[in-house]
């Protein structure tokens, strides 16, 4: 459809199909290789993975003569315009290589950061609704007030939504709004999550009404993530970190701590160890983040003696 001029993806990190180290695309991934068409995989089956439908769907495109959409990332990894972008090269580079030349020129894939805490929906949030509005939804969405979206100017040409009546900040960088909200918001929900657990805590919310727990959290903050950033142009880093601990002490947002644990081979890089090594280089303390290393070690071993399947991409040494 040639009015279909901008394509955005929420398919989390792990959709991206990534391979290990710095390579864009796992070629031992089954549904990357039946994208690809090896393994005898059948031509005309029809893509499993988003690279594999996004570069379907540019084929097509270019093969008609349509001006190609503009692909925005709204998923929670660093730079996830560029690791896009990236996935996609890599595929059209083996299924068509002049494909892919014509993708770098033409496609454009802004980066973003989206900021709002968004609970997996639960039976009880589902009964919730249908009592107060008398409808049964199963994929009801609670979410709190807060949002932040942070948007790279860089959208191509044509008609594009009206971002900015939306409270969309358009910027030219996204970067340090990103390592912002990596740190100080997702790490500290790593870090509630792993210690909380510990505790036998079960949400963001209880977890912070415990004094202990809360008085290291804000250590984190203001003595090893605060220090390892760069503000983002008209941020007060002690403001965000204030505005976070409200935010999380909402009660109604039931924000489960188990579900946030999940993946942490993926997201703690970002949100744990790279401040945890910029600090250490720069002589800057790392005791708090090296607690939220322990914790998320002894999760993982918890979880082993219990027999408890760990829904992560490195459980079992599989990579």
């Amino acid at each position: 459809d040639p009015a279909v001029r901008l394509v955005s993806l929420t398919v989390t990190e792990k959709g991206y199909c990534r391979g290990a180290g710095d390579q864009p695309l796992d070629l031992d991934d089954p549904e990357v290789r039946h994208d690809l068409g090896l393994d005898g995989a059948a031509s005309d089956s029809g893509p499993r993975t988003a690279p594999g439908f996004i570069v379907q769907a540019l084929a097509r495109r270019r093969d008609q003569g349509i001006a190609p959409f503009t692909l925005l990332s709204l998923d929670n990894l660093p730079g996830n315009g560029r690791v896009l972008r990236a996935a996609v090269l890599a595929m059209a580079e083996r299924l068509d290589p002049g494909l892919a030349d014509w993708i770098a020129r033409e496609v454009r894939f802004p980066c973003s950061m989206v900021d709002r805490i968004v609970p997996a929906t639960t039976p009880d949030m589902i009964a919730q609704v249908e009592a107060a509005t008398g409808m049964r939804d199963e994929a009801v969405v609670a979410h709190e007030p807060f949002f932040q979206w942070v948007l790279e100017d860089d959208l191509g040409e044509g008609p594009r939504p009206a971002f900015k009546d939306a409270g969309v900040q358009l910027v030219a960088e996204v970067e340090p709004f990103e390592r912002m909200k990596l740190r100080m918001l997702n790490g500290t929900h790593s870090a509630l999550a792993y210690m909380g657990l510990r505790e036998g805590h079960k949400t963001v919310a209880e977890a912070m009404a415990d004094p202990a727990l809360s008085a290291r959290i804000e250590a984190l903050w203001s003595g090893e993530l605060a220090p390892s950033l760069i503000a983002p142009p008209g941020t007060d880093l002690g403001a965000y970190a204030r505005a976070l601990k409200v935010r999380y002490q909402n009660p109604n947002i039931r924000h489960r701590l188990d579900q946030i644990a999940m993946d942490g081979s993926q997201k703690l890089p970002p949100r744990i160890l790279d401040p945890l090594f910029e600090n250490l280089a720069a002589g800057r303390p790392i005791d708090g983040l090296l607690d939220v290393v322990a914790a998320w070690m002894q999760f993982v071993e918890r979880a082993a003696a219990q027999q408890r399947p760990l829904a992560d991409p490195l459980a079992g040494g599989q990579r």
